[in-house]
């Protein structure tokens, strides 16, 4: 059973753009997942949510998941499928490269062979577009010399130049779709958007602003509410109504453009085939014909498509499909991040001030505000200088874990390594003016005046307070408590925490997590600083999630997993659910993790991302049901279309 809602983002690797400071991750879609091939002229999406992507080697439907491909052999006139156009009948028309129209209805491809009315359809080259009136009839355009309207039993020809008194001579007033004046033989590119596009009352002052501005026969026009724009080779211009007249608000120059489209938010998109500026976004609304934004930079993009969950979908003439979910995650790298100087980020803290910081395996910190980030510190040192932690003090200055000693937000940095034997700092922790760091050899504390003490000697990488602000610090030899000064090893009477010990964080009144990387995530029950009980929650998930790197806790009590697997996150009814590069994660390697109200911010080996968690946007309202049924008999595989053998 398929769900049409959250189909896009399951199942399918993503691959990320290539953009200035950020990239959002793209779903990629090519012919190892099922498309026929990657050269995409077309899309559409049905009435019932299905994907079609017209290719030169045949159509392909998608349900989100797999593809199912209509070629010949299923009836095609021709395999290589320029445009798809679906009517109010759920008839699928189709333009091929053998120029004669085809659809499909019922499962069924109906060709000029089966059907009378659609062999009369006489082209002499160029791409068939579509378009249904409020009768129901169906224009087919495109053509030079010939404008074609097609009904059940019947099909009307208007050879160029056309006027429609000759139109109305013919067929019944009521049948009428737009009133236009009399277009010459160099217009019928634009005569084509003036029958698909525009309201009759508009067409007649578009008329004569194209006779007096555009005067090119290449034109090209997009609609979005009361403005146009008007698409030409070197430059275009944005019209707006008011008062029943056009008037050019912006132009702007342009390069290659194969073809136009508006979106639902009111935006402009250009496809450049060159390959060289991908497909190009103007919002008009807020900027104009200015600022404009390139997506997928360096791909030869022939179609932009919005369905109608909002995702923009981009045919490639070289590279199969794209997809950009409204909400996507955007990674950060050295790529597209000038100021970074490493891929490897190791951990992730947020200030009071509500600013995240990050900190990678180089020596640097990085701030991000103003929806980008920025330099915190920057290691002019060229050893490298592994950042392991970083936490606020209370009077808003920072200290930060380094290999090489603590960093403080002064500038100054206490080389530990002065002091004999201590060892590098691995993990941090501040409570009441005492600042705690777990180094490879020893618990250290530090007093206001950063006097360092040592108050146990073990490796320590793990650091959390209890509800009783009882201590308690995780290392190689297991689980330890301030209470007793780290006298007793609780890894002595319950075995589970024997055993190295990952992290340590706060669940609910009187409990811990702690991540193992043997027995994984385990539930520590507490109480005066003593362990009461322990329970291993892989013992409770239907699939146990191994190789914890860090844990973080929300506000209400769902638990979240860094692991070289991904990103998992546990509620309070133990329902796990996963997040990896299928989401848009730039790597499965995740050292830490981050969830601020509904971002979920991962600290990766191959960057930074950041993942909306929610899409209070989302208004799409799929139908549930069962597209098709696969099972074996003996040794033969069976699969029925349930799609193709119903209506």
């Amino acid at each position: 059973m398929l769900k049409q809602t959250a189909l896009w983002l399951i199942y399918i690797f993503c691959l990320a753009s290539r953009l200035a400071s950020q990239e959002p991750a793209y779903l990629h879609y090519d012919v190892s997942d099922g498309l026929p091939s990657a050269l995409v002229y077309s899309i559409e999406q049905d009435s019932r949510g299905f994907m079609w992507f017209g290719t030169d080697k045949g159509l392909a439907r998608f349900d989100g998941v797999r593809f199912k491909v209509y070629d010949s052999k299923n009836g095609l006139p021709d395999p290589e499928v320029l445009e798809i156009f679906e009517d109010s009948r759920q008839r699928l028309w189709l333009s091929c490269f053998s120029q004669k129209p085809c659809y499909i209805e019922n499962g069924k491809i109906i060709t000029s062979e089966t059907n009378p009315i659609l062999d009369k359809v006489e082209t002499k080259g160029g791409v068939l577009s579509f378009y249904e009136d409020n009768t129901g009839a169906i224009w087919v355009t495109g053509d030079p010399a010939h404008f074609y309207c097609l009904t059940d039993s019947s099909i009307v020809s208007f050879n160029s130049p056309l006027g429609f008194s000759d139109y109305k001579s013919n067929i019944k007033a009521s049948t009428t779709v737009v009133e236009v004046g009399e277009i010459d033989q160099e217009m019928y590119a634009f005569a084509n958007y003036l029958i698909c596009k525009i309201r009759d009352q508009y067409v007649q002052d578009l008329y004569r602003f194209y006779q007096q501005n555009v005067q090119s026969q290449s034109c090209m026009v997009s609609f979005f509410g009361e403005r146009i724009l008007y698409v030409m080779p070197n430059n275009i211009k944005l019209l707006e109504c008011s008062n029943g007249n056009f008037v050019q608000i912006d132009s702007a120059a342009t390069t290659t453009v194969s073809k136009s489209i508006s979106d639902n938010r009111g935006r402009f998109w250009l496809c450049d085939g060159s390959g060289e500026n991908g497909a190009i976004c103007f919002d008009h609304k807020k900027d104009g014909l200015r600022k404009p934004k390139k997506y997928l930079k360096g791909h030869k993009i022939s179609h932009v498509f919005q369905s109608r969950d909002s995702i923009l979908w981009f045919a490639t003439l070289n590279d199969g499909v794209y997809a950009l979910p409204q909400n996507t995650s955007i990674n950060y790298s050295v790529e597209h991040t000038p100021l970074f100087f490493s891929n490897n980020f190791t951990t992730l803290s947020k200030f009071n001030n509500g600013q995240l910081v990050a900190g990678d395996d180089s020596g640097n910190i990085y701030v991000f505000y103003d929806n980008k980030w920025n330099f915190l510190w920057r290691n002019n040192n060229t050893k490298s200088n592994r950042i392991r932690k970083i936490i606020q003090l209370n009077n808003e200055e920072w200290m930060a874990a380094t290999d090489r000693g603590i960093l403080f937000s002064d500038s100054t940095l206490i080389d530990i390594y002065d002091f004999i034997g201590i060892g590098a700092p691995k993990s941090m922790f501040f409570e009441e003016g005492k600042i705690w760091v777990g180094t490879s050899h020893k618990l250290l504390s530090i007093d206001e005046q950063r006097n360092v003490k040592i108050a146990f000697t073990n490796r320590i990488v793990a650091i959390c307070n209890d509800h009783e602000k009882n201590l308690w610090v995780g290392g190689l030899n297991g689980l330890f408590s301030e209470k007793d000064s780290f006298t007793i090893a609780w890894g002595d009477k319950f075995h589970h925490l024997s055993k190295r010990i990952i992290d340590i964080k706060l669940a609910g009144n009187n409990t811990l997590w702690v991540a193992t990387p043997g027995i994984g995530l385990l539930n520590v029950e507490v109480k005066n600083g003593k362990v009461i009980d322990v329970s291993v929650i892989n013992n409770e998930l239907k699939e146990p999630i191994d190789n914890i790197q860090s844990i973080f806790v929300e506000p209400n009590g769902k638990v979240w997993l860094s692991t070289n697997k991904g990103v998992y996150s546990i509620d309070n009814q133990l329902n796990v659910f996963k997040y990896d590069a299928k989401n848009g994660l730039i790597s499965n390697d995740v050292n830490d993790i981050l969830v601020d109200h509904d971002t979920l911010w991962a600290a990766t080996t191959g960057g930074l991302s950041k993942i909306l968690l929610s899409n209070k946007n989302d208004n799409s309202n799929f139908p549930t049901f069962i597209n098709g049924v696969r099972y074996r008999l003996k040794s033969k595989k069976i699969s029925i279309d349930l799609i193709d053998n119903s209506p």
